[in-house]
């Protein structure tokens, strides 16, 4: 419910990549602007770019104009809209509100679920090194599109957190079924099962797993590790990267600076535009029986 898309959008330029549709948990819970909208200030020179030089030598407005007589700034205010029905968004509110409910009476509690795997990536958190950010891999997400919690069918995206060793052990990958026993940990809307135990899996069919234009690829934790140092945060829409075997959401550590947003689509392949990636160029070609090219 709270990571539920098409309910509101906000036409803050940060949302942009995402056409501007947020998120009910960011507007809820970790902006608090639904009601009373946000403040954005757009930092302006009243000389440059009027073939006036800056007295201080600089190229464009910072932080470090706020002193300048030639500072100035526009206040713009901006308040996320409901892009559904009012009859909707009372039944959207009235689900929300059992969500709460029944998360109030589950989460931090160990509880017993069933799924089918539908990815397998790693967990990557983004570190400043030097003057720079530097990404490190610290174990894996294991995803379910739904799941059973006990009794109960969960129709939603949910994550086991795992390490490398339990990789190592199962050798989990999209299609296979896992059983067990976790903790249910709520992180920024998402829902993470962490420290399972009792565990049983049946495999899918693995035939073609180690073929990299297959949707099963396995991802490795030495392949996770020299991902991370290789790879780079995807720069524009990350729509055409999801379901790829490269692809991750990297986490920015909160009590740092951080470009654009605390978790961003990383590419462990390298490939900085979704638009241009040879992965899946060559992925579509072999979709269509196409081959590539050799080049001369």
């Amino acid at each position: 419910m709270y990571k539920m898309p098409g309910i509101f959008i906000c036409r803050h330029p940060r949302h942009r990549r995402f056409d501007y549709q947020v998120s009910p948990y960011h507007v809820i819970k970790e902006k608090r602007c639904l009601d009373e909208g946000c403040l954005q200030f757009v930092w302006k020179c009243r000389i440059y770019a009027k073939d006036f030089r800056c007295p201080r030598g600089f190229k464009h407005v910072g932080k470090d104009c706020f002193t300048c007589r030639h500072y100035d700034e526009d206040k713009i205010w901006r308040k996320p809209e409901a892009i559904i029905g009012e009859n909707e968004l009372v039944e959207f509110w009235r689900k929300l509100d059992d969500y709460r409910l029944w998360l109030s009476l589950n989460l931090d509690r160990k509880i017993s679920f069933s799924g089918k795997i539908s990815s397998v990536f790693p967990l990557l958190y983004m570190k400043r090194r030097g003057v720079g950010f530097g990404a490190r891999a610290s174990g894996f997400l294991i995803g379910f599109d739904r799941g059973y919690i006990g009794y109960v069918l969960y129709d939603d995206k949910i994550y086991l957190r795992t390490g490398g060793e339990f990789i190592k052990r199962w050798n989990p990958m999209a299609g296979d079924s896992l059983e067990f026993r976790a903790t249910l940990k709520a992180d920024r809307g998402r829902l993470i099962l962490i420290r399972p135990s009792e565990i049983e899996m049946e495999s899918s069919d693995r035939t073609g797993s180690d073929n990299e234009n297959t949707g099963n690829k396995i991802i490795t934790l030495s392949q996770a590790v020299v991902g991370a140092s290789t790879g780079v945060i995807v720069e524009d829409s990350c729509a055409p990267c999801r379901g790829c075997n490269y692809g991750a959401f990297v986490e920015f550590d909160t009590d740092q600076p951080q470009p654009a947003g605390r978790r961003r689509f990383f590419c462990l392949r390298g490939v900085k535009t979704a638009a241009t990636c040879p992965i899946r160029l060559e992925r579509i070609l072999a979709d269509r029986n196409l081959q590539v090219p050799d080049e001369k």
